[in-house]
């Protein structure tokens, strides 16, 4: 472990050097950070609830470890001062053990006949042992003292995810006796939620550190951290006192370099000379001329080359054909306009599918095999990612074991439950047995092929779900036979994030209009478009062409900076041959470009929040961090719009009103600027999946999302 981390600080000392070498300012720093935590529980009571019995006359202190691991900012204000951010977990773990002698307690002999109750004195241990991690955000002031000796003020904001307890009493002496219960160990309570625990912690921060230079202004810097705390853990009087020992990493971000840019020009002109004496008609360059000049703008340089060609067109004097064309491009709305100018663009789309933590059984069945769920062979689990799945929520939801067992592999600390269900009715009323045999079929899925631990696995049932679906409709009876999978860890059901470029031209379609005259008629006719050498469309036919629609969006779409070359080519009945070109300038604002030379830009987003209960619009915990998640990616330029759906089950006027307040209990939770956000209550008018299969009416019971955010 060792030799891995001092590897890891050599590569990056030796890529921030390599990537920043050149001297420009540092706009400001980023990197991480890793702690070991010294926690004291400070703390004044003797039970954490009164549904936990225990007759310890106070906890009063404790101590424990724990880990700190996350990520920062820092941005110097002057030479002194600096001012940052970290971002990341904390555990905050402690074990209370205080000691007590008992007197006049009634105890049982443990020596036989077990009966013998006694009173007499006893010691007794109060064990209490808390598990407590949290996220949390440290903004902080940094002071450099002298030399890189820093001192550090701030606040910890942290968010308590996780907050259990353990608690007993034990009989440390005498030997020979147990509690009237006949054990020497009573009021025990594992893995407990702490009751009433407070979410949110907030801490005062001072401590100080030593920037050892690594690189190129890369920094490593031993710390030391007090955390003072300005609440308690729970109702009671209980807070938790850190000293962290951190070690931080702090990398350099410049100055973007000044770009220079590369524009040409090319100007083609042709003039027509009728010659007697030849006979096919040919075109020949008579004068070309190149003038390269800089164009300074605020940011970047141009470097732009104009290239002026004069060319010759000798056309015999015989047969009458003339041929030429005029360009027009169609936007949106049918306008047309002449000799258009072509824009390229790619749009960054991102879109989240939920997952539904439900898989579903036929009436009576125990067998994964006899579910829609994917499957896939143990020596294959090692090849499969989330980002290669294909963009459908119901394939999605179809790889959803697969997509838990990645996850939890890749998550070692997380744990699930797997509730077996039934429809209780007909065969499978009160069948209990059935409920367990689906949990435990999944279970030996994730176990045997993906090879996750059967202890992070528990295992129950029950008849109807907590929440079933309507259990007198044929719907119901089919949704409500399913195993439900929960965790303690969010991310192992969070939805799938995708992300794709989409294409789109403006002008959309090009048309070209032939103007060719001929006393002969027309034969034949070709017309190729080329950018470069190749040619990416061809049209052709007999007789005279009256127009021809180029749709840039389909393949092959141009994909060069560079301009299209139309031409036209007719023979005429004399097989006498006439061509005619034009160029179409083309403009590509790919990703990439959009960004160097900072043209507007706007990215789409589209989520679907799920699963509403059947019949419900309430937003659920589950809901949460995902709307948590949405809220942030929404700026104040953002434009949103929210659209409501309900399964087939009710009226077309009832499900409208449902979508209604589905919609409108998300827009008031993630609290958009009313000029910003547009709802759209669709209901059962347009069924998002198909309604005969359960997946596909649970997936309707949704809020889809969509953002439109400008990017600068």
């Amino acid at each position: 472990m060792t030799k891995y981390f001092k590897v890891v600080i050599i590569v990056l000392v030796f890529s921030s050097s390599f990537i920043f070498s050149q001297q420009r300012a540092v706009q400001f720093y980023l990197g991480g950070y890793f702690g070991l935590n010294y926690n004291n529980h400070i703390a004044s009571f003797n039970k954490l609830d009164e549904k936990y019995a225990n007759c310890c006359p106070k906890f009063k202190s404790a101590d424990g470890s724990g880990l700190s691991i996350g990520g920062l900012f820092e941005k110097n204000i002057n030479k002194q001062f600096s001012w940052g951010l970290k971002f990341g977990f904390s555990q905050l773990d402690g074990t209370f053990s205080p000691k007590e002698i008992i007197g006049n307690t009634e105890v049982r002999e443990e020596a036989p006949p077990h009966n013998t109750i006694l009173v007499q004195r006893a010691e007794v241990e109060h064990y209490l042992a808390s598990k407590l991690f949290t996220l949390g955000a440290e903004p902080y002031i940094s002071y450099n003292i002298f030399d890189r000796l820093n001192s550090i003020v701030g606040l910890r904001l942290s968010y308590l995810y996780l907050a259990e307890f353990s608690q007993k009493e034990k009989i440390l002496r005498p030997n020979n006796v147990t509690f009237i219960n006949g054990s020497r160990i009573r009021n025990e309570f594992n893995n407990e939620e702490i009751p009433a625990h407070n979410a949110f912690q907030l801490f005062g921060n001072i401590g100080i550190s030593y920037d050892l230079k690594i690189g190129a202004n890369s920094f490593m810097s031993p710390a030391v951290n007090f955390y003072i705390p300005f609440t308690n853990i729970s109702k009671v009087d209980w807070k938790v006192n850190t000293v962290q020992f951190a070690l931080n990493l702090k990398f350099p971000i410049y100055e973007p370099k000044p770009v220079t840019l590369r524009d040409t020009i090319i100007e083609k002109d042709t003039v027509v000379i009728v010659d007697k004496s030849v006979k096919t008609e040919f075109v020949r360059l008579a004068k070309s001329t190149r003038q390269t000049k800089i164009i300074d703008n605020e940011k970047d340089n141009i470097e732009r080359t104009i290239i002026k060609e004069y060319y010759e067109r000798v056309v015999p004097k015989e047969v009458l054909l003339d041929v030429s064309f005029d360009v027009f491009g169609v936007d949106r709305q049918g306008k047309r306009t002449e000799n258009p100018v072509l824009i390229i663009e790619e749009v960054e789309t991102e879109e989240g599918f939920p997952l539904l933590p439900y898989v579903f059984f036929p009436p009576g069945e125990n067998s994964l095999e006899k579910t829609k769920m994917k499957r896939i062979p143990k020596e294959e689990t090692s090849k499969f990612s989330e980002i290669k799945l294909e963009w459908n929520t119901l394939e999605i939801y179809y790889q959803l074991l697969n997509i838990i067992g990645s996850r939890l592999r890749n998550n070692p600390k997380a744990n699930i439950t797997l509730t077996g269900t039934n429809n209780n009715a007909g065969i499978e009323q009160n069948n209990l047995q059935l409920s367990l045999e689906r949990a435990e079929a999944v279970k030996r899925y994730l176990v045997d092929v993906w090879g996750i631990e059967p202890q992070r696995i528990k295992t129950q049932a029950t008849n109807l779900p907590a929440k079933p679906t309507n259990p007198v409709i044929p719907e119901g009876i089919e949704e409500n036979s399913r195993v439900e999978i929960t965790s303690d860890d969010v991310s192992i059901i969070a939805p799938v994030y995708m992300k794709e470029i989409d294409i789109i031209a403006n002008p959309p379609v090009i048309e070209v209009r032939p103007l060719i005259q001929t006393s002969v008629g027309i034969k034949d006719h070709k017309l190729e478009i080329a950018q470069g050498n190749e040619i990416i469309r061809t049209f052709e036919g007999k007789g005279t062409p009256e127009q021809f629609t180029w749709e840039i969006v389909q393949n092959p779409i141009p994909k060069l900076e560079q301009e299209a070359i139309i031409t036209l080519t007719v023979e005429d009945n004399e097989n006498q041959v006439k061509k005619h070109s034009k160029n179409v300038t083309i403009h590509q604002k790919t990703i990439r470009k959009k960004r160097e030379i900072i043209e507007d830009d706007y990215r789409i987003e589209r989520y679907s929040l799920i699963l509403f209960d059947f019949d419900k619009s309430t937003i659920l915990d589950i809901h949460k961090p995902v709307l948590d998640y949405i809220r942030s990616k929404i700026t104040p330029n953002s434009k949103v719009k929210i659209y409501g759906y309900a399964d087939r089950t009710g009226t077309l006027e009832y499900n409208r009103e449902l979508a209604r307040r589905r919609s409108e209990e998300v827009r008031n939770y993630l609290k958009i600027n009313p000029e910003n956000v547009e709802v759209y209550p669709i209901g059962s008018d347009e069924l998002l999946f198909d309604n005969n299969i359960p997946e596909g009416r649970s997936y309707s019971r949704t809020v889809k999302i969509e953002i439109r955010t400008p990017i600068f």
